[in-house]
């Protein structure tokens, strides 16, 4: 598996990493339906993210198959979920849809209609009762672009949804939050375990009149964050990241409706 993943990645033709990433799939299919999935170690594995939540119910796999020119990117994903009462596992197929979800960051999307990222960190929160498993990933837009995106998972009867209106921004709600900004740039987006916070460069235009043509966007030197505090994430501006005593958060808007799970 391990040298399959690389030439998904390396592949030297579009036609190698096309056909490199249908055996990975056909491998990673195969691996769930081993008794070892939710605890097998795919650490090894390139072009593989590998991660569990705090809690251990979830194990979600993603990775992406980028073309030579990097103008077209897929996502790939699959979920296992531990039963803990009925001691099973389940296994869920992400089917990425994110060139065809308008308005993503207001949408709840089902498994059959994700918004396709490779995801580097979970952070397991609760909010009345119910745990929301924070996402933390990257996203590609074409070659100009590339993205970070903040999702979040969540369970009704065993169903999963992605995005809820937990993050408090500026005068409105979102249920995840998409950064878009240059490729020949990097944008830094981790959660830091001590302070509990979420925490990200602010992005601006290098040229005012390049407003949302987010191939000029990148870190303008501030810094955001979000804290998660009475069930929602809520956005603190222009903090010290050294100080995590600092507090700006953005006061809440009015409550607004949560739009319905957005399916194919």
């Amino acid at each position: 598996m391990h040298i399959i993943g690389q030439k998904v990645v390396t592949g030297e033709t579009d036609s190698i990493r096309k056909t490199s990433s249908a055996v990975f799939s056909g491998l990673i299919s195969k691996f769930l339906d081993s008794d070892l999935s939710f605890e097998f170690s795919l650490d090894s594995v390139k072009n593989l993210s590998s991660l569990y939540s705090a809690d251990h119910k979830v194990r979600i796999l993603t990775w992406s198959l980028m073309s030579r020119d990097h103008q077209k990117c897929s996502f790939y994903g699959e979920m296992i979920v531990r039963d803990t009462l009925k001691k099973q596992y389940r296994n869920i197929h992400l089917i990425d849809k994110s060139d065809s979800i308008p308005n993503p960051v207001l949408q709840r999307l089902s498994s059959e209609m994700w918004y396709g990222a490779v995801y580097y960190k979970i952070i397991d929160v609760h909010r009345k009762d119910k745990t929301y498993y924070t996402l933390l990933g990257w996203h590609s837009k074409n070659a100009k672009v590339m993205s970070k995106v903040i999702d979040v998972l969540s369970f009704t009867l065993n169903k999963p949804t992605f995005g809820f209106a937990i993050f408090k921004m500026p005068g409105k709600r979102q249920s995840r939050v998409i950064f878009n900004y240059s490729s020949n740039l990097s944008m830094s987006l981790h959660f830091d375990e001590k302070s509990q916070r979420i925490i990200f460069d602010s992005l601006s235009p290098s040229d005012p009149n390049q407003k949302d043509n987010f191939e000029y966007y990148g870190p303008d030197g501030r810094i955001n964050a979000f804290k998660f505090k009475k069930g929602n994430w809520n956005m603190l501006k222009d903090i010290d990241a050294r100080n995590p005593k600092e507090d700006h958060t953005v006061k809440p808007p009015e409550k607004l409706k949560q739009i319905p799970v957005h399916n194919e």
